[in-house]
């Protein structure tokens, strides 16, 4: 017993395939239904946020609630090192790396994406 292979023709239609709309029909009203129970969630998990934060603040505890402070960042000196900077380095203790600097503007710097920048104690 093999598989049997059949065919049809371009423009025959099957019974169990839908149209294009119909599908889109389907499909539509599921997202309906999935965005209406969505809606619910939000509202109760919103319902609950402001019933904690009401609770924190009978407590007297509603600064718990705010956001934590940043912490200082260090600031950018006018430190020229044409030799540059010796460093340990941090993966390999043993070693010592000699940063090169680079000399740029605060505009130049202010274009560089936040990615590749950032600062170290050295």
């Amino acid at each position: 017993m093999g598989i049997r292979h059949v065919t049809r023709e371009p423009d025959e239609a099957r019974k169990d395939e839908l149209s294009l709309d119909d599908a889109a029909t389907i499909k539509l009203k599921g997202l309906a239904v999935g965005i209406t129970r969505y809606n619910r969630w939000l509202a109760h998990y919103d319902s609950r946020l402001n019933y904690e934060k009401a609770m924190l603040g009978a407590q007297g505890a509603r600064n718990l609630l705010q956001p934590k402070a940043r912490p200082a960042q260090l600031p950018l000196l006018n430190y020229r090192a044409p030799e540059g900077i010796k460093a340990e380095n941090q993966w390999n203790r043993k070693e010592i790396i000699n940063y090169s600097q680079v000399e740029m503007t605060k505009a130049e710097y202010a274009k560089i994406g936040n990615d590749y920048k950032s600062t170290r104690n050295v």
